[in-house]
């Protein structure tokens, strides 16, 4: 039966366009993701930040990386690409554990999927490249199968969402259905903004959390039937739009969203080429006796997803009817009249294409725009003497191995899940034996499987105390508050991914931890100064710290209380010399 079902989805082809739509999204939120690791990288890696470096110097392996998922979002060498991204991510997010959060691991199952996926099919530079090989471009664009688009759905949401409930529903706020108001009261590390306005209303905010549970329970049900795809859809983008707005968890909320543009229904793709085929407002002519007038016909196709511009072959008598100079090959005739000059043509062309009209803004800077043209026109002519553009059929043997290696693929990702789950509280309550670490690691490093505990952390609001601490440093004008916390109790910029693991304090005991937050502010003090390139010779910084209040019963306005908690002095530290001298009352407690 399963292997019937795989059969199926494999010989159902659908558009690709929402594939790769996906391609440009996620890659975006990956180079963003990966460019925040080097911005960060010397308080990720460094064992004081700026001063005991790290063994290993990451910077040319960051920055490969980016070139990577350039290639990605550009479609450019795309399988090979995919690879060396997957490997990448097995050495920065896989192995590496000092920056660890939910987004990295479904990082690794989308990248891990990446290099058997379709994803360069269309709207890619390799499609444009291949298109370029054949004479002729065929009328119909073959479609790929729609398991492309359903095993990042089902490794990505569906074993995602599912999992989750079995670690929220054996936790107490979630069963309370208060998860959402704790979080949201707690400003100084986890509230983007003031939301009283809704966290005053204590039934309103229960069933914001339940509705969020049900919906993750049912996910995978209701995903897997077309008429209520298109709710969960909608309710998967209202979700994390709402954790966008209100927690700092920007790349999470934005990860989780790109891969909603896979559960856009096919024809809305169609509808949006039809739309923009029937609002045609240029024309581009190429006259026959151009060398390369099929070439550049091509390309226009080829780029020209949506059908903005049409394409008409001239004779090259007609340049005096048109009165145009003799080493004109083409010219554009729009809403603002014809324009003949090759450069202005081209960069006509590209502004007004979706994907490609930063390349057309950019062809409007002096020296720029020529360099520009120059280099697509050495590049496109190269792709002259290629033949192939369908390449070869798999035979049906081929086929058939295909489908089984994807069916045992889908069986093993399941299993591990199930494995992972077992780490989840509620399964840890009814005595089930806890699962194999080496299992565990594996199924997580390489895969991205997990419990996906998300918003059920015991540690940070059940029974623990929560400290916020703030920096100051001393200049000889004012105090300047580090990007930790704010003076008035509000997010800093560092309580983000990827360093929010480093940026949270927390303690489960009225005393603070001394060796720990003399690490904790050695740390930030150190990476602030380098990256604002202040002097550590003789360095002052005043250390300041906030008791947060974590009730177990709801409270009106506990947002505003949180915030308005005083900030206690905790003493202060000194740089000298580039070494750290620590004056603070860390065992003094806090009422």
């Amino acid at each position: 039966m399963g292997l019937n079902i795989v059969e199926r989805l494999y010989n159902k082809k659908v558009d690709p366009t929402g594939l790769a739509i996906f391609r440009m999204c996620i890659g975006v939120v990956l180079f963003w993701e990966v460019y925040e690791l080097f911005n960060y990288r010397h308080l990720i890696f460094d064992d004081i930040p700026y001063i005991r470096f790290s063994i290993i110097d990451f910077k040319y392996a960051l920055v490969l990386w980016l070139a990577v998922i350039g290639c990605i979002i550009l479609g450019l060498f795309t399988r090979i690409a995919t690879i060396i991204n997957y490997v990448l991510t097995l050495v920065f997010f896989a192995t590496i554990k000092y920056f660890g959060n939910h987004m990295l691991d479904m990082f690794v199952a989308v990248n891990f999927l990446l290099m058997f996926t379709s994803i360069g099919k269309v709207l890619s530079l390799d499609a444009v490249i291949a298109k370029l090989q054949v004479k002729e471009i065929p009328k119909t664009s073959n479609g790929v199968s729609v398991l492309n688009y359903y095993s990042f759905v089902f490794v990505t949401l569906m074993l995602v969402y599912f999992p989750s409930i079995f670690s929220k529903i054996a936790t107490d706020y979630w069963q309370s259905g208060l998860v959402l108001w704790k979080f949201l009261s707690i400003p100084v590390e986890f509230a983007r903004y003031d939301f009283s306005v809704f966290l005053n209303h204590k039934y309103f905010m229960q069933f914001l959390a339940y509705t969020s549970l049900l919906f993750e329970a049912v996910f995978i049900f209701i995903c897997l039937h077309k008429r209520w795809r298109v709710w969960a859809f909608l309710l998967g983008v209202i979700l994390h739009l709402g954790i966008l707005i209100c927690f700092p968890f920007t790349l999470f909320a934005l990860g989780y969203l790109s891969l909603y543009v896979l559960l856009i229904p096919f024809s809305f793709w169609n509808n949006v080429k039809k739309s923009f085929k029937n609002s045609q407002s240029a024309t581009l002519f190429i006259f026959k006796g151009y060398i390369h007038a099929s070439l550049l016909s091509r390309l226009i196709k080829s780029i020209d997803v949506f059908h903005t511009f049409q394409i008409i072959l001239l004779d090259s008598s007609s340049k005096n009817l048109m009165e145009l100079e003799d080493s004109t090959n083409f010219y554009v005739q729009g809403r603002s009249g014809v324009i003949s000059e090759s450069l202005k043509v081209i960069r006509y062309v590209c502004v007004r294409l979706p994907f490609y009209a930063l390349i057309g803004i950019l062809m409007y800077i002096p020296y720029l725009g020529n360099g520009i043209y120059n280099f697509a026109r050495l590049c496109v002519v190269g792709c002259i003497n290629v033949n192939s553009f369908e390449g070869s059929q798999n035979s049906g043997q081929i086929k058939d191995v295909k489908i089984k290696i994807i069916s045992s693929f889908f069986i093993v990702v399941v299993l591990l899940q199930c494995h992972q789950m077992l780490d989840a509280k509620f399964f840890k309550n009814i005595g089930m034996p806890q699962g194999i670490t080496q299992i565990k690691d594996f199924a997580r490093s390489v895969i991205g499987l997990s419990e996906h505990s998300v918003f059920a952390y015991d540690y940070e609001l059940n029974n623990a105390q929560l400290y916020s601490i703030g920096i100051t440093y001393l200049d000889s004008e004012k105090e300047i508050w580090l990007p930790l916390s704010q003076k008035n109790g509000n997010l800093g910029a560092y309580k983000k991914d990827p360093v929010r693991k480093k940026s949270f304090y927390s303690s489960k005991t009225t005393k603070l931890d001394s060796v720990r937050i003399n690490r904790y502010v050695r740390t930030f003090t150190a990476f602030w100064s380098g990256k604002n390139k202040v002097d550590l010779d003789n360095a002052h910084f005043n250390v300041y710290i906030k008791k947060l209040k974590i009730p177990t019963e709801w409270e009106k306005d506990l947002y505003q209380k949180n915030r308005n908690k005083p900030w206690i002095s905790l003493g202060h530290i000194i740089w000298q010399d580039t070494l750290y001298t620590s004056k603070l009352k860390t065992q003094k407690l806090i009422n």
